[in-house]
């Protein structure tokens, strides 16, 4: 079953290259930026890693490569691992947007449920959750090579069937009433291929814009050693904005 995060040109060697043309940012280049990011970066790739590891732990028991040997348990591991990434997307998404969401919210170092964060966050920068994205390579006139990202629109997990996996997945996590129909396992595991694929889709190439105009980039597989990366980039023109999030957000 091949569902794994495919391949990005932008490695962790190229971090002091802009991957745009200059003329598409404020004038500070990629390494200008990086070199003074803060340590949120860091933990915004941590919280990458951990979901693709985590997608690989589901990729491993969908395909029946690794088992304990009884469904309801595989079932119930595969459902862990979703409610698990779905807290990360959230939290990564809190990460990014630290700076606002700190100045709500006193007590953000406890906060864990992806529901509540979701909602907090759409209220502080509506273009919190991760947009898709797919990195094309393309040559400027003067032969500068630089990415150019196309948004994806369809095929992704969107960010209200996440939060119907997120509380679908919770309700398999709990034991079993001997006094309610029972639950169709068999159903809810076929759903987990369409699911591991959207959640793929979302997260292998994706962009937040921050409320303060910059933007993060994060690709799930780096060329050069396969591990995930995140990018600070300066602030993104207005029309960049409008042709990336104008379809996504006002459809």
């Amino acid at each position: 079953m091949n569902v794994v995060f495919h391949e990005h040109c932008l490695s962790s060697a190229e971090r002091t290259r802009s991957a745009f043309p200059a003329t598409s940012w404020s004038g500070r280049t990629l390494g200008e930026i990086y070199n003074h990011m803060s340590v949120e970066i860091d933990k915004y790739q941590n919280c990458l890693l951990e979901i693709k590891k985590r997608t690989e732990v589901i990729a491993s028991l969908i395909s029946e490569e690794k088992t304990t040997g009884y469904l309801i348990v595989d079932v119930e591991l595969v459902c862990l691992q979703f409610r698990k990434i779905i807290e990360l997307i959230a939290l990564s998404s809190l990460v990014a947007n630290k700076e606002i969401y700190a100045q709500q919210r006193e007590k953000f170092k406890e906060d864990w449920n992806a529901r509540l964060i979701f909602q907090d966050l759409e209220r502080m920068n509506p273009k919190f959750y991760p947009n898709p994205s797919e990195q094309i390579e393309k040559t400027t006139k003067s032969g500068e090579r630089y990415y150019h990202f196309e948004p994806l629109t369809s095929g992704f997990l969107s960010k209200e069937n996440a939060l119907k996996i997120y509380e679908r997945c919770g309700g398999i996590l709990h034991a079993e009433n001997p006094f309610k129909n029972k639950r169709n396992i068999a159903e809810i595991k076929a759903q987990f291929h369409d699911w591991i694929i959207q959640l793929i889709t979302l997260m292998n190439h994706h962009l937040i814009v921050l409320n303060n105009g910059n933007m993060v980039v994060g690709i799930m597989h780096s060329k050069d050693d396969g591990n995930p990366y995140a990018f600070l980039f300066a602030k993104t023109p207005e029309e960049f904005q409008q042709n990336f999030f104008g379809d996504i957000n006002n459809p």
